[in-house]
């Protein structure tokens, strides 16, 4: 019989006089016939995938309704997160901009390979700077990684972000790119200048356009792509999401699971000749 954890932190006493911690929401394989006086059998898994047997506590406290999974990854700078939906679908939120993401996120799901990778049905990507995406490609660089555990191969289905793409900081030319261009085309309306060259897919902004994290993160895109395409038969979902797009999270709907978006803001901004266009407000100066 297959529970989950009901308790924070639980030590697995393995059969060979080893300990592991396991955590509220991991799986339990009870035993129920090896059980000994304040002792419960179980098998769990463990590194790398591996599955483990030997005692917790009798006091456990077990469920058997699996739980929302939210983990924070310590990435150093930026962010980065995985969320679990109880009929266990993975979204990853940011990357971080180093190996911290990646190597977590390979441990987490053991075992994946091109041929049967680890579907990740949503990445979402907040915002457009390295240190919450640029760590996201270190999983597609792992994939050479032939150490235990070290490699990931994931198949996305989907890639929201918030239609910005940052430009080099260099003009063709050597100039230097003033700030209020970083994002494309803008328009200044009254005291506010809003970037209105928004994006559904990235990959639609000429390499020559993209600066060096974007460039790589478009490469890593392809490459998911023909993977995902092998393996669902569709290529990636990728789209510009803001306050008003919450309709991208209704795969998760038949869960139960919502998702309330407040950000990215967009406007509709009126300006030379009328002309309306949608624009958001990023953090640069006017």
């Amino acid at each position: 019989m297959t529970d989950d954890l009901d308790d924070d932190i639980v030590v697995l006493r393995r059969d060979d006089g080893s300990t592991w911690e396991h955590y509220w929401g991991d799986a339990v394989e009870r035993d129920a016939a090896g059980d000994v006086e304040g002792k419960m059998r179980v098998s769990m898994v463990g590194q790398f995938g591996r599955s483990w047997s030997g005692f917790i506590d009798a006091r456990t406290a077990l469920r058997s309704t699996p739980i929302l999974r939210l983990s924070m990854i310590d990435v150093q700078q930026g962010d980065g997160m995985i969320v679990e939906t109880p009929g266990g679908q993975t979204i990853f939120i940011d990357g971080g901009d180093n190996k911290l993401f990646a190597r977590h996120a390979a441990a987490r799901f053991p075992n994946s390979s091109a041929a049967a990778p680890k579907v990740v049905d949503a990445i979402i990507v907040t915002h457009g700077d390295a240190d919450h995406f640029d760590g996201l490609t270190d999983i597609r660089k792992s994939e050479s990684d032939t150490r235990p555990g070290k490699a990931l191969f994931i198949a996305p289905k989907r890639v929201f972000h918030n239609g910005l793409v940052k430009r080099p900081t260099s003009k063709p030319g050597g100039a230097r790119r003033p700030d209020s261009e970083m994002f494309g085309a803008n328009r200044k309306v009254g005291a506010v200048r809003y970037a209105t060259e928004l994006v559904e897919d990235p990959r639609s902004v000429a390499a020559t356009d993209r600066n060096g994290p974007f460039d790589t993160w478009c490469a890593t895109l392809d490459h998911w792509d023909a993977r995902t395409r092998a393996v669902t038969g569709a290529p990636i979902a990728v789209r510009r999401i803001d306050h008003l797009r919450g309709d991208a999270f209704d795969f998760l709907a038949d869960e139960g699971v919502f998702v309330e978006m407040h950000g990215p803001i967009s406007e509709t901004v009126e300006a030379i000749r009328r002309s309306a266009f949608s624009a958001i407000r990023p953090a640069m100066p006017a």
